[in-house]
């Protein structure tokens, strides 16, 4: 902790974790130092709540419109969300230090970081391969981590092609519960059953490799899987172990478009195509044949699916450029194409589209959790017994959204123990505003009083999801004034007796007293003020108001008669008396009888 005090008020940053807590101290008049929580804040930067990942066979290195098709998948608004890509799986490269770094410096020529580091950054494996290019990832370093990557399958025989890549991906400012376990395949193409067997035997290795994470991970199974229907046993071979890509089990994948089928040459699934976007070669080696087969995935395992934490968002996977508006086999920027109607340069993108790789890259948005943030009022310093005390807060999810389905909602409960007493429970909606709640606190005894506020979040893998502050304060015996030290003495009568006319005025000394309920812990008095009746000029007093007598002292005054007039003379003094100004604050009075 590091700690600097300035006028009473005091910042504590805590190293660890980057959170900042403001924190405010009150001089208790008769006590000590006493410390009070006013902000409970969020540790760390929070990645944008929405995740935008693509998986993109490019066909290697990138060509003369990878740019504009970069910067397509960043602009393109799809449910509110617009934002620039956070994950690119990419198929077919030559390499992570060659084909991959150079659409890394593609994107961070896109979004610039001024005077700080390169905002993209690549995975470092190069997976083996018998050819046909190697999977890799490119990252968005301000919103996601890479923790981990590996290898799957081995290359030969009867088994893949090349090997798939494994990366564990985590949310910047989340812990492992909000981990996402992308697997990056390039699986065995052609139609002949010797190539769907091939392609069968690697979705095997992978789905032994993803069973084995356990229940209950947050799997994405992404690349160019090759397959033109889903009665080939990539896709599912019940009953048989290892299972294939959706058969049950830890890992099992779905579609989230749950359009399954026979996709080739099927009109029906003619906006889920992603391959070929060009019925004529663009450059050298580019697959042709129009639009007619689905072969570019992103499936999901059950976690994502259930709204829960990281979640796919509904309505959010698209393949860029499709809205199913082209010709079926034909280019993907025929004139007959409405896709893309957001963009100014959509003409641009669809004719980059068609002549940068022979696939088009497939978009997904997925929400993430939910991140608790809890704001406490500062509680008074001290309060009065009795008094009705709390402790104000207020709770949010602070997930840093675009729109209100881009992150989870956050279910929380609070609760009070030792002179925080009473529970609460919430739901803050992403973009929500918070919620104002209280708890009270113990004003029963007077003396020192200490206490803990506890919030919990409950939403999955929501970030700071436990909070707990202490809270300390004073509470104090109401003042009592009195005419005596030693009782309590509420009314006093005065008689002066007989003087001649004209002889010296005649004083008397008086004196109020503040009692001593508990000691240290009873409030301060104030004369709030003073008022007379009857003969105020002949019998009269120099008491004025005051504030801030200490209990167990008293504040000495003056009565005075005047003897200038002949006569019996009587007047009545109100002292209107009242505790120092704390919660609670009650008011009194004496009276002052003087003859």
């Amino acid at each position: 902790m590091v700690g600097l005090f300035a006028n009473h008020r005091v910042t504590f940053m805590d190293l660890s974790s980057a959170r900042v807590i403001a924190c405010w101290f009150y001089r208790v008049a008769l006590s000590r130092w006493c410390l009070f929580v006013c902000l409970a804040g969020l540790g760390g930067d929070f990645a944008s709540a929405q995740l935008r990942i693509v998986s993109y066979n490019s066909g290697g290195g990138p060509r003369a419109g990878s740019s504009t098709i970069l910067q397509a998948i960043g602009a393109e608004n799809v449910g509110g969300i617009a934002k620039p890509l956070d994950a690119i799986l990419l198929q077919e490269q030559g390499g992570v230090a060659g084909d991959t770094q150079a659409f890394v410096n593609l994107l961070n020529a896109l979004y610039p970081n001024p005077g700080g580091a390169p905002i993209y950054a690549r995975s470092t494996i190069d997976a083996a391969s018998s050819g046909a290019g190697r999977p890799t990832l490119i990252y968005n370093t301000q919103t996601l981590q890479l923790i981990s990557e590996s290898t799957t399958g081995v290359v030969g025989g009867s088994a893949n092609a090349r090997q798939g890549m494994r990366y564990q991906l985590r949310p910047v400012g989340y812990d492992a519960a909000a981990d996402l376990w992308i697997y990056n395949n390039h699986y065995k193409a052609s139609d002949t059953s010797a190539d769907a067997d091939r392609r069968w035997r690697e979705a095997q290795s992978v789905r032994t490799n993803a069973d084995a994470l356990g229940d209950g991970a947050h799997i994405i199974y992404a690349g160019d899987f090759n397959i033109y229907r889903s009665s080939e046993k990539m896709w599912s071979s019940p009953g048989i172990s290892p299972p294939s890509l959706t058969d049950p089990g830890n890992g099992q994948g779905f579609d989230p478009l749950n359009r399954v089928g026979n996709w080739h040459d099927n009109n029906s699934f003619r906006d889920v195509h992603t391959q070929s976007p060009t019925t004529s070669s663009r450059y050298g080696g580019q697959v042709t044949g129009g639009m007619d087969d689905r072969f570019d995935w992103q499936l999901v395992s059950g976690e994502l699916l259930d709204g829960e934490g990281v979640s796919y968002i509904a309505g959010s996977y698209h393949a860029l450029g499709n809205n199913g508006s082209h010709p079926l086999n034909g280019n993907i920027d025929d004139p007959s194409n409405t896709a893309l109607p957001g963009l100014a340069n959509r003409t641009a993108v669809l004719t980059a589209l068609a002549s940068s790789s022979d696939h088009l890259p497939v978009v997904v948005d997925y929400q993430l959790p939910a991140v608790l943030q809890v704001v406490v009022t500062p509680v008074p310093s001290a309060v009065l017994v009795g008094s009705t005390a709390s402790v104000q807060f207020a709770v949010s999810n602070a997930a840093n959204v675009l729109t209100v389905n881009s992150a989870d909602e956050l279910d929380y409960s609070a609760s009070g123990s030792g002179a925080v007493s009473g529970g609460v429970a919430g739901i803050d909606q992403a973009l929500g505003g918070g919620n104002q709640h209280q708890l009270a606190l113990t004003t029963a005894v007077a003396g020192p009083q200490s206490g803990q506020l506890s919030v919990t979040s409950s939403s999955q893998a929501a970030a700071n999801p436990n909070f707990s502050q202490s809270v300390a304060y004073d509470v104090f015996d109401h003042a009592n004034g009195s005419f005596s030290a030693l009782a309590d003495v509420n009314s006093l009568t005065l008689d002066l007796g007989i003087v001649a006319q004209g002889s010296p005025s005649l004083t008397e000394s008086l004196a109020l007293h503040n009692l001593t309920a508990t000691a240290g812990f009873t409030a301060q008095l104030d004369l709030d003020s003073l008022s007379g009746i009857g003969d105020t000029t002949q019998l009269s007093t120099d008491l004025a108001a005051f504030t801030g007598l200490a209990a167990g002292h008293s504040h000495g005054f003056l009565v005075e008669l005047d003897t200038t007039a002949v006569g019996q003379f009587a007047a009545n003094y109100t002292l209107n008396l009242s505790d120092q100004d704390l919660l609670g604050a009650q008011t009194s009075a004496l009276t002052l009888n003087l003859l």
